[in-house]
């Protein structure tokens, strides 16, 4: 059920935005701001008449800790509580091993009690076993005290705000008549004073979103009442108004039964390219605007949504001509939450997307990721620096490191730990795009000057406006380059020094990088092709680049075309493995093709001297869901798990051709002994094909139509056959 209703939340508002200033974030009162390490101590009364005591960044046996603080004045938190799909998603999503959740509310003492009363319901009506519920309770608490009077910790919750709770409300004037009365929500605490020359005096309306985002409006936004297209737009009829109308106008939807909020979102989307903004009526709380994050885009498209009852006297203004200034604005409010990590770190939730608890699952899942990477680098023999902390990245940074190669071959399994940092402790200012973030390595031997070639061992995709992000990846490409020609441990022990360079474009980000050598050949934490890589690699002794006569990288009708590589296997090779990184890029297709690369589905194929390209040696077969889910609703969300960032910013949890955003690109690993010719000196070929596959528009992003014209934009790619 969770890919379905992430397809209706996340039904895609591919929206742009005038290029006018960010607003200012909501400041964070206090010392205590995203990237502390002194999370306070703190007690929390419990709701079984208990009390919880944390001891501070010192009682590491609660880490990581993820705080939900439900905000009466948050219609997207009271949905999430509310609805029997958003308890199931969350506890399907657990329980974890480690750490701890805890309920809070902003006021009264209510909320939590019925929030465990409805999580202990939705257990047994999901028949989970006693001990499943036993390891979630364990897990999760819940206290009747009010979020600002938990003792340590309520002006910490009071002094944090969150991206999506930077609330705008458009206040507007009404008559002082019957209409001003009918029409009042009784909620003018937050709203602003509007002015209209033929109006009589009357106290403000205060029309409070529901969609929960704030950044489609940019600082000063404002609209008259003479620049809506007219009346209400009855349903998702695209007949019920003359388009050409609706040009350099603002639009008003009213959803009705037989267009609810998700089909009048995708129809609003279709109105985007004709209307300066579309104003949604609606009593569900929808999620719009998931791009509009920044001054990059072009065309202007301001969605948002209002309660029916606001909707109603925004229109009765329309509709009766009354001229008014319409101003929308924001103003700060209690955020939803914060996580405190394995270290104590105190960071950002990220930026909700969906109403539903499962926002808080997938921050909590990205973190027992994490907990993976710490647990496996306390097993490490060894730990080879690389870059140090805080290492900034653009321009490129470029480090000389040695390495022994019989140190290489004494370990079982070789990987890279990486972790990139956005410099600023608010995500709202990080980085808005996900760019390519790439480690290449070329080697030589200390004592008889032999060189490698410069290859990539390792790509990375930055996240969008999200901090930091930690993960694993095979460094097997490293360690055959600096080990080459090094077969066996007899052999000399020699030094080889690579310089190794990590670089980043456009964007500030600063990185991390160590070598882990580790005497385990587990790498169950290292996910799917790259645990492989490291473990059946068996340390590779030499790489040797796939060079095509054709390297192009647009994929275009003659992308196939030259292909084919000639490989010699070298003296005391036992073993041979593809290993590529590849992913699809760009988003100009051609017709008939509707997504470019980047969201097109696409299969790699290799030939190992004429055999093998259809039943073997297919990313179809062997990295599927990194290729074939790319342009589905949940293909890169339901990769959490494996590492990719949660909760970040844009449209993230689309499916992407090879990567994600906020993600290691994992490398294509395949054994192709079997089909080479393992003589020393044998020459083997290597032929390379690609096929894309053409998809519908959302919600469908059904895979259909195999073709080798190519998906208008690049597949960028770099092979490597490792020995062993």
């Amino acid at each position: 059920f969770l890919p379905a209703l992430l397809a209706a939340a996340l039904s895609g508002l591919a929206c742009a935005q005038e290029a006018q200033t960010l607003p200012p974030p909501c400041p964070f009162s206090g010392p205590l701001v995203p990237g502390v390490t002194a999370l306070p101590s703190f007690s929390v009364p419990l709701t079984n008449g208990s009390v919880f005591v944390h001891g501070g960044a010192n009682d590491t046996q609660w880490l990581p800790l993820v705080v939900i603080a439900i905000s009466t004045g948050d219609p997207g938190a009271m949905l999430a509580i509310s609805d029997d799909v958003s308890y199931d998603s969350f506890l399907l999503a657990g329980p974890y091993p480690t750490g701890l959740v805890m309920f809070c509310a902003d006021e009264g003492t209510d909320i939590p009690i019925a929030i465990e009363a409805n999580i202990r319901l939705r257990m047994s009506v999901l028949n989970f076993s006693a001990a499943t519920k036993s390891a979630w309770l364990d897990r999760i608490i819940f206290t009747p005290a009010s979020a600002a009077s938990i003792a340590g910790l309520g002006d910490f919750i009071s002094a944090w705000t969150s991206p999506f709770l930077r609330i705008i409300t458009p206040p507007i004037p009404t008559r002082s008549d019957s209409h001003a009365a009918s029409a009042s929500t009784g909620s003018d605490s937050h709203a602003a004073s509007a002015s209209s020359d033929q109006m009589m005096p009357s106290r403000p309306l205060a029309l409070s979103r529901i969609d929960g985002a704030n950044e489609c409006f940019m600082q000063p936004m404002s609209f008259e009442v003479d620049e809506l297209a007219g009346p209400a737009l009855v349903g998702c009829d695209p007949l019920a108004r003359n388009t050409s109308s609706m040009a350099a106008h603002f639009i008003l939807v009213r959803t009705t039964a037989d267009c609810p909020a998700s089909s009048a979102i995708t129809w609003a989307q279709t109105l985007a390219p004709m209307a300066k903004g579309v104003v949604l009526g609606t009593d569900t709380v929808v999620m719009m605007g998931r791009n509009c994050t920044d001054v990059f885009y072009d065309d202007p498209f301001i969605p948002t949504a209002i309660s029916m009852e606001s909707f109603d006297a925004l229109d009765r203004l329309v509709s009766a001509q009354s001229p008014a200034n319409i101003n929308f604005t924001y103003f700060c409010d209690t955020g939803y939450g914060f996580v405190a990590d394995r270290t104590g770190i105190v960071q950002h939730l990220g930026w909700r997307k969906v109403n539903t608890l499962m926002f808080f699952a997938w921050e909590r899942s990205m973190h027992e990721y994490i907990a993976g990477i710490d647990a496996r680098r306390a097993s490490a023999s060894t730990i080879l620096p690389i870059l140090p902390v805080n290492t900034t990245i653009n321009p490129a940074a470029h480090v000389n490191v040695t390495f022994s190669s019989s140190q290489l071959r004494a370990s079982k399994s070789a990987y890279f730990e990486f972790q990139l940092t956005c410099p600023s402790v608010d995500d709202a200012v990080c980085g808005p795009w996900d760019r390519i973030v790439s480690a290449t390595a070329q080697c030589h031997n200390v004592v008889t000057g032999t060189a490698t070639q410069a290859v990539e061992v390792a790509r990375w995709i930055s996240p969008f406006r999200r901090g930091s992000g930690k993960w694993m990846t095979s460094a097997a490409a490293l360690v055959a380059l600096a080990g080459n020609g090094s077969t066996a441990a007899g052999d000399d022990d020699d030094a080889w020094t690579c310089e190794i360079v990590v670089d980043v474009c456009c964007e500030l980000w600063t990185a991390q990088l160590d070598l882990i050598l580790t005497l385990s050949s587990d790498d169950g934490d290292v996910q799917n092709s790259a645990a492989l890589a490291s473990r059946a690699g068996l340390n590779p002794f030499q790489a040797t680049p796939v060079v095509y006569p054709n390297m192009a990288t647009t994929f275009n009708p003659s992308y196939n075309a030259n292909r084919t590589a000639l490989i010699v296997t070298p003296p005391g090779a036992t073993q041979a493995f593809l290993f590529a990184f590849i992913s699809g890029h760009g988003a100009n297709p051609p017709p008939p093709v509707d997504v470019g690369c980047e969201y097109a589905p696409t299969s790699h194929a290799w030939a190992v001297n004429g055999r093998g390209s259809l039943t073997k040696y297919n990313t179809s077969i062997v990295a599927y869901s990194q290729y074939m889910l790319a342009g589905t609703a949940t293909g890169c969300v339901d990769k959490i798990p494996d590492g990719v960032i949660a909760n970040q910013h844009g449209d993230y949890p689309d499916g992407r051709n090879g990567w994600c955003p906020g993600w290691s690109v994992q490398p294509v690993f395949i054994d192709i002994t079997a089909d080479m010719k393992m003589a020393a000196g044998a020459t083997n070929t290597i032929e390379y094909s690609a096929l894309s596959y053409y998809v519908g528009q959302p919600p469908e992003w059904t895979p259909y139509n195999a073709s080798s014209s190519g998906c208008g934009g690049d597949i960028f790619m770099s092979t490597l056959i490792l020995w062993a």
